[in-house]
């Protein structure tokens, strides 16, 4: 397959983005209508860390999402 120019990337960024942000109102309208917004609030918490685990993993940077001892200034 024929790698992508560095502005074509940024074409497909810019139209996902795009993409994302036009379904926005879409999605908040449904689940506000339909949900409470205590199980909306743990919808999107579970799909912003599904997300953020594809992105972890197909960079491989688990191991520094592990290190534990910056756990706690994280936290404070």
């Amino acid at each position: 397959m024929k790698k992508l120019s560095t502005e074509k990337q940024g074409e497909y960024f810019i139209f996902g983005e795009a993409f994302l942000w036009a379904w926005f109102p879409v999605i908040t309208i449904i689940t506000i209508r339909y949900l409470s917004p205590l199980y909306a609030l743990a919808l999107s918490t579970l799909i912003s860390s599904l997300f953020f685990a594809i992105i972890i993993t197909c960079t491989k940077q688990w191991k520094d999402a592990l290190v534990k001892k910056a756990y706690r200034p994280m936290l404070k």
